[in-house]
C-alpha cells in the first residue's frame, strides 16, 4: 500500500512493507545507530534516515515501524515512488523484514552452549545494507579499525566526494550528502581521508571495476560474489564473508577469521581457535549469519553482564 503526499517543499510517498515476527525494533536501530555516519544517515530514538538516489534524483528515505501491525513504514521524500518494487526489496532486505524466525531459533536453541546468547539475542535479524557498492567499500574502510575509526573514514569519504543533497531536502531531512559513486571515486584521491596506501589502492580498484562494468556487484548470486571479492588485493575471507552476510544476505554465511567471534566462542566454552569454531558453527547451519550477529550482540553486552 502506497501513498503520495505534497508538502510546501518536498514531495513524498510512503509504502508499507509487512515484517515476519518477532521483530526487535529497537535492536535493529541499534546496529544502524553505532554505525550512522554525519550527514549520510541517522538513527534516532524510533526512525531511521538517509539519504539516497533513486533513479538518478536525490532523496531521503525515512523508516519506521509500527510493532500493532507488525510492518514498517518507508517514507521517500524528494524521490521516485516508494512503493516501487526495487524501492521495496531494498528496503526488506536492509531491514531483514522476511527473516524465518521461528526456524532460526529452532535451531539455535538446539545448542546448549547458544542458551545464553540466545536469552538476550532471540528475536536479533541480520541487517542488510542499502546499497551493495557502498557496503563493500564501508566493509574494506573497517578493515583492522574500530567500528568508531571505520564510521569516521566513511564521513571523510561522504563528505568529499558524496553527491550533495538538494538545499531543500537537506534542511528537511537533516542530512547533507548521498554515499559517492563508483565513478566519485574511481580516480579520486582517497589517500587525503588518512588510510593506508595499499587500502585506498583496494578501494579504488573496487569503484573503478564497478564503474566499468567488470566487476558486478548487483546480479551475482553470493558465490559469485564472494569469489570475485577475493580476487581482489586487500579483500580477504572476513570481509567476503561480511559482504556475503549483509550485502548477498545469504542466512548462513559465517566470517571465518573474526576475532569477536573468537572472543564470544571462547568466553561461552565453544571454541579455543578459528578451526574448532568454524567446526561448532557446523549445528547453527542454515542460520549462522544469525548465530553470528548474536554472539556480537552477545560479547558486546559483556561489560554489562558483571
Amino acid at each position: 500500500m502506497a501513498n503520495r503526499s505534497k508538502n510546501i517543499d518536498t514531495d513524498t510517498s510512503t509504502s508499507t512493507i509487512a515484517c515476519s515476527k518477532p521483530y526487535d525494533w529497537p535492536a535493529v536501530l541499534a546496529f544502524f545507530r553505532l554505525r550512522a555516519v554525519s550527514g549520510l544517515e541517522r538513527a534516532g530514538d524510533a526512525h531511521y534516515t538517509r539519504a539516497v538516489i533513486v533513479d538518478g534524483s536525490p532523496a531521503a528515505l525515512t523508516v519506521q515501524h509500527d510493532p500493532e501491525s507488525a510492518c514498517l513504514s518507508a517514507a521517500l521524500t524528494g524521490g521516485p515512488n516508494a512503493d516501487s518494487k526495487a524501492l521495496r526489496q531494498r528496503v526488506q532486505a536492509m531491514f531483514d523484514t522476511d527473516a524465518k524466525m521461528r526456524s532460526i531459533n529452532r535451531t539455535l536453541n538446539r545448542d546448549a552452549a547458544l542458551a545464553p546468547v540466545q536469552r538476550i539475542a532471540s528475536r536479533l535479524r541480520v541487517a542488510g545494507s542499502w546499497d551493495r557498492f557502498e557496503l563493500v567499500m564501508r566493509a574494506v574502510l573497517g578493515q583492522q579499525v574500530t567500528v568508531a575509526a571505520g564510521r569516521t573514514l566513511c564521513e571523510r569519504l561522504c563528505t568529499r566526494y558524496g553527491r550533495p543533497l538538494p538545499a531543500t531536502l537537506a534542511e528537511n531531512s537533516e542530512l547533507a550528502v548521498a554515499f559517492p559513486t563508483p565513478q566519485a571515486l574511481a580516480d579520486a584521491d582517497i589517500v587525503a581521508i588518512g588510510m593506508p596506501s595499499r587500502r585506498v589502492q583496494t578501494l579504488q580498484t573496487i569503484a573503478a571495476a564497478v564503474a566499468d562494468g567488470s566487476l558486478d556487484l548487483y546480479t551475482a548470486n553470493a558465490d559469485e560474489l564472494e569469489r570475485a571479492l577475493l580476487d581482489i588485493p586487500g579483500i580477504g575471507p572476513w570481509t567476503a564473508g561480511y559482504v556475503r552476510m549483509r550485502a548477498s544476505k545469504d542466512p548462513d554465511a559465517f566470517p571465518p577469521s573474526d576475532v569477536a567471534l573468537l572472543n564470544a566462542a571462547r568466553a561461552l566454552g565453544i571454541a579455543t581457535d578459528h578451526k574448532s569454531l568454524l567446526a561448532a558453527a557446523e549445528r547453527w547451519r542454515p542460520w549462522r549469519a544469525y548465530a553470528a550477529v548474536r554472539l556480537w550482540r552477545w560479547l558486546q553486552a559483556g561489560t554489562n553482564r558483571g
